[in-house]
């Protein structure tokens, strides 16, 4: 896989959305919903989100400090690859 230089935005976005979630997979439905749904008619899109998920849990950055989240990163980290497996199905 190509390194992916702006994955860290992409997973900004993805992670605001756990922000006030204790457990961040209890937020996957509503970021699945709302924040995915309308962009996964464009293949490319879904592959953008997809490289931007395998760049962020291929890093060594701790994921928490993206949005300065209280999350912990194995919790977030946790979180995309659930998201990854929807994404990928």
């Amino acid at each position: 896989m190509p390194e992916m230089d702006n994955w860290r935005g992409i997973i900004r976005g993805l992670l605001y959305a756990t922000i006030f979630e204790r457990e961040p997979a209890n937020a996957l439905q509503r970021v699945l919903d709302q924040v995915i749904a309308k962009d996964l008619r464009n293949i490319n899109r879904r592959k953008e989100y997809i490289e931007a998920i395998q760049a962020a849990l291929q890093s060594s950055d701790d994921l928490s400090q993206l949005n300065n989240q209280s999350q912990s990163d194995e919790s977030l980290r946790h979180f995309l690859r659930l998201l990854a497996e929807h994404l990928a199905a």
